[in-house]
């Protein structure tokens, strides 16, 4: 990623695995969310691949422009051709009857899973002050609350926990942190900006509970984009269908 372009790189490699040549294919590239390839071409790419022999491989780098903070997904299927042909539009011609009937000869296409851009990635620390903080905090009017609860040892915790810890790792930047020891509390706050320069403030407020074996968290996001906390609300819908 390159924030100062507001561009996101993407390294697509192919390696034949099988014992046989594979004849030459095509290699189709769909983006969903706010990127647009970086040369102006479509938003469905499709890129001509050579023959591969058993155990080679080949890599295709592509550029995408981001254009706000939002989601974003990129979708990658491989088409060996075999003993069809494609025309102008791209849609697969057999070659004859023979061919079609010939299974050695049919298309093999392949399709992986969607690759979704961590919004961490399209974040960026925002070094300031406890009192810069507090100042900013009530003007931003957008406001997405959470709360989870982690297993403390356990390795286990909700989805929303992992992402936050996740997100707390790279972009945030610490402000401040109080400790309650009497009532086994705390709160910590951080700040990050998206590439775009729209604010975006962690507050996190936490306390033991289960004697000590269990943190309840409540997490509050203020931003003044409702599109950035809607970006993460999204992602975090992702993540809580993934570990249901």
């Amino acid at each position: 990623v390159d924030a100062t372009r507001r561009s996101i790189s993407f390294k697509a490699r192919v390696v034949n695995l099988m014992e046989a040549t594979l004849s030459g294919g095509y290699l189709r590239l769909a983006v969903e969310g706010a990127l647009a390839p970086a040369n102006g071409h479509p938003l469905h790419l499709t890129r001509k691949l050579p023959g591969l022999l058993s155990q080679e491989k080949m890599e295709h780098n592509t550029e995408f422009t981001l254009q706000h903070f939002s989601c974003c997904k990129l979708h990658l299927q491989v088409l060996f051709t075999g003993g069809t042909s494609a025309s102008a539009d791209g849609e697969l011609q057999d070659e004859g009857d023979e061919a079609a009937t010939d299974t050695s000869q049919l298309p093999i296409t392949l399709r992986c899973l969607p690759y979704q851009v961590p919004l961490s990635e399209l974040l960026l620390p925002c070094p300031t002050t406890p009192g810069a903080f507090f100042h900013v905090w009530p003007r931003l009017q957008e406001v997405q609350e959470y709360m989870g609860v982690h297993a403390i040892g356990s390795g286990q915790g909700e989805p929303l926990e992992g992402l936050v810890s996740a997100m707390h790792n790279k972009p945030f930047s610490l402000v401040c942190r109080q400790q309650l020891p009497a009532c086994a509390s705390f709160q910590e706050c951080y700040s990050a900006q998206t590439w775009f320069d729209q604010e975006l403030l962690l507050m996190v407020f936490g306390y033991a509970h289960s004697n000590g074996r269990a943190v309840w968290c409540k997490f509050v996001l203020r931003s003044q984009s409702r599109e950035v906390l809607q970006a993460v609300g999204a992602d975090v819908q992702v993540c809580s269908a993934r570990r249901a």
